[in-house]
């Protein structure tokens, strides 16, 4: 049995209404396996799905990497996000810096900011590593 990627299931999310090199806007919907609190979406679905929303209007497909890597993305979730309900979803872009965001009734949902990371991803500590080490 195959399985639907990622990538192909969040775009699934979205009804796309307009997209172009430096902005996007489209219908947004959280299904109940996007659920996270009861009744509500999940944040690490909204946060997935943001920034798949980003690599839509840069033109990342599959394994491709058009966004400059590594990437710091910064999500504030400012309300529940309500399941199996139409919201308004949006990606501008401006000065390298792209901000994906969820509305409902013109009121923000979640919203991230993404941009290239002015430092390296830190190391794990060296407690984690050896814990993992271990597991294997």
């Amino acid at each position: 049995m195959a399985h639907e990627s990622m990538e192909d299931y969040l775009r699934g999310r979205l009804k796309v209404e307009l997209l172009k090199l430096d902005r996007m806007r489209a219908v947004a919907k959280f299904p109940p396996d996007l659920q996270g609190p009861p009744e509500a979406g999940h944040g690490g679905g909204a946060a997935a799905l943001l920034f798949e929303m980003v690599r839509m209007v840069a033109g990342e497909r599959g394994g491709e990497t058009v966004l400059p890597r590594p990437l710091r993305i910064e999500v504030a979730l400012h309300r529940e996000i309500p399941l199996d309900t139409p919201l308004r979803a949006e990606v501008t872009s401006e000065g390298g810096i792209w901000h994906s965001r969820i509305l409902r009734e013109d009121r923000p949902v979640v919203a991230a900011e993404i941009s290239p990371a002015t430092t390296p991803p830190a190391a794990p500590p060296a407690e984690l590593r050896r814990a993992w080490g271990a597991a294997r």
